[in-house]
């Protein structure tokens, strides 16, 4: 099974929108998910502390880079 190598931030808001004539009329909030994934390859791992070749090959075996 490949995995991400992402960080994922969850962030909460509200808001609401007076003149609405749906749920945005009265207060109420949301859960917006932000997913970061700085490498554009494996390689760049290499950058990260404690990952050193070795950690990169076990990696790579588990890994694979997508444009999702």
């Amino acid at each position: 099974m490949p995995f991400r190598i992402c960080k994922t931030i969850e962030i909460e808001n509200g808001h609401m929108l007076s003149k609405h004539s749906d749920k945005c009329q009265f207060p109420h909030g949301h859960t917006r998910k932000v997913e970061h994934r700085p490498h554009a390859s494996l390689e760049n791992l290499l950058t990260v502390l404690g990952i050193g070749p070795a950690t990169l090959t076990k990696i790579r075996t588990h890994s694979r880079l997508s444009n999702r």
